[in-house]
């Protein structure tokens, strides 16, 4: 049972090395209870880790039914979601703090590309706590 499943949309416009850095410092979480779901529609295969599942889509998926597509294979069983693009990069603490206050306030929690919430940087700002 994973309490938690991560879904990566991961689309034709971005690189693997952004990829890349987010699995990594998903891997470096404190929280361990999660699966990780790649919706991958790129035409070359990313390369994941063993721990990753991946949903193949194709090219032309729009973001929403992506997200829609990982809900659905995600594990039967799991009680949260965590929806987010593959150019994000967590800090070590972000799901156990996300996760500790979804189920503190029985509420759903997720980061967003575009906003700073202390949880996730965008690569390109050089923020490594996850190494």
């Amino acid at each position: 049972m994973s309490l938690l499943s991560v879904q990566i949309i991961h689309h034709e416009n971005m690189s693997q090395r952004y990829l890349d850095n987010l699995l990594k410092s998903l891997e470096a979480q404190t929280f361990r209870e999660f699966e990780t779901i790649v919706v991958d529609s790129t035409v070359d295969e990313a390369k994941l880790p063993q721990w990753v599942r991946r949903l193949r889509v194709p090219r032309e998926t729009t973001s929403v039914t992506a997200s829609n597509l990982g809900y659905q294979f995600a594990a039967d069983d799991t009680k949260y979601h965590l929806w987010c693009n593959d150019d994000l990069i967590f800090n070590k603490y972000a799901i156990e703090e996300m996760m500790a206050a979804a189920v503190a306030n029985n509420v759903v929690i997720n980061p967003l590309s575009n906003c700073d919430m202390g949880w996730l940087y965008y690569m390109d700002r050089g923020y490594r706590d996850w190494e």
